[in-house]
């Protein structure tokens, strides 16, 4: 309901809110998370995407950010 920013909304009913580029694994990690029973809504970064607002209103300790590093 809340896989890649597709409901912004739900950010602040979300345990965690996971952000990251493309290919982060961003979609299963939060199903990870619900199988443990851990609320957990995703947004991808896309540059030419402004992030949402509702972003902004939640925690920032309910953010985690995912890289990819090829090394």
């Amino acid at each position: 309901k809340y896989d890649d920013g597709k409901n912004p909304s739900g950010f602040e009913k979300a345990d965690i809110v996971i952000i990251g580029v493309s290919r982060t694994s961003k979609t299963p990690l939060s199903m990870f998370l619900a199988y443990k029973k851990i609320k957990a809504a995703n947004l991808p970064l896309v540059p030419e995407v402004p992030l949402p607002e509702e972003l902004f209103k939640i925690p920032a300790k309910k953010i985690v950010g995912l890289i990819i590093d090829p090394y």
